[in-house]
């Protein structure tokens, strides 16, 4: 056989073996989510607010029956969860029905009595039957539980829990919600207990999920280190010897003396340049006042959604 067209047909099966391993390889590395068909992606995803953890959420109304069913196996869930995953409840707002109750949530938990305070609203409306609709009835709930009238007014009102619901607005649109009680990871993935199967393999899958996200935290390239700026040289540094000694004379007046180191190394400014800087100084401050952050603007807008179609979802509509 000639050697010259026995090296090209071996050149030729390496080359062709080459571009079909990599997709083998592939194939191997992508096995089948045994879980698919059971969530929703979240389409964009929502970014999440903790970082350096993945972060699973619970939107929940404290008058859904479902969410009140759902409670026990989700605090034990919670008690034996991985270090790694951070839960988040978000009192979900549709309309303006549900204000009431997500400031009620958000006013317990800067009073740090919201676990406490959960348990009685849930047996409140659920067991007892009270109505708790509105601010006034659920003013008289936290007095029995121990807040007195004026913490609970003074919370209830504050600009802190306002922001909170406004932002629980955001997320309970930006994340699909539209009936409760529904649970996201990592802003990525929607869940609920009819689609998953029940609440046992509900709690099941955000532990996969969860385990899924964190495995990208540990393969994702780690990030460059932000470069320390090379500190501008002092004066006393750029001056020749004989200029640094007089430098340091000035500067061993001035704090003896502060008055007289200003007179004398100082050149009084024309009073052009005074009015100047007064202006821009005005100005700047001025402008600084009148800032306000951008979020502030973005989070007043209220979602509204339509009633999802029957399902046997145990999931409660919103209303």
């Amino acid at each position: 056989m000639n050697s010259s067209f026995f090296l090209k047909y071996t050149l030729f099966g390496l080359t062709a073996l080459s571009l079909l391993l990599p997709v083998g390889l592939h194939a191997q590395a992508q096995p089948k989510d045994p879980y698919a068909d059971q969530y929703e992606l979240i389409i964009p995803p929502h970014p999440p607010t903790t970082e350096g953890k993945v972060e699973v959420a619970e939107f929940f109304l404290y008058t859904c029956p479902h969410c009140y069913t759902f409670e026990d196996d989700l605090n034990l869930w919670v008690e034996g969860k991985p270090s790694y995953v951070e839960f988040v409840k978000v009192p979900a707002v549709f309309n303006e029905n549900q204000i009431v109750m997500a400031k009620v949530y958000y006013a317990a938990e800067n009073l740090g009595v919201h676990t406490k305070l959960d348990v009685a609203i849930f047996k409140a409306i659920h067991q007892d039957n009270r109505r708790l609709s509105n601010e006034i009835e659920m003013m008289q709930l936290f007095a029995e539980n121990g807040v007195s009238n004026d913490d609970f007014r003074k919370t209830f009102h504050s600009f802190a829990v306002d922001m909170k619901v406004r932002q629980a607005a955001v997320m309970t649109s930006k994340h699909g919600i539209t009936g409760v009680p529904a649970m996201t990871v990592q802003g990525k993935y929607r869940l609920s207990s009819g689609k998953a199967g029940g609440h046992t393999q509900l709690l099941k899958l955000i532990d996969y999920l969860a385990q899924k996200e964190y495995q990208l935290f540990a393969t994702a390239p780690a990030m460059t280190p932000v470069q320390t700026p090379t500190p501008t040289p002092t004066p006393s540094e750029t001056k020749g010897p004989n200029e640094a000694k007089e430098a340091a004379e000035v500067k061993s007046t001035s704090e003896a003396s502060p008055s007289a180191s200003v007179k004398e190394t100082v050149q009084t400014p024309a009073p052009a340049e005074v009015k100047k800087e007064a202006s821009e100084s005005t100005v700047n401050k001025e402008t600084s006042e009148s800032s306000t952050p951008a979020e502030v603007k973005g989070s007043s807008e209220m979602s509204k959604s339509s009633d999802p179609p029957p399902s046997s979802d145990k999931t409660t509509p919103q209303p």
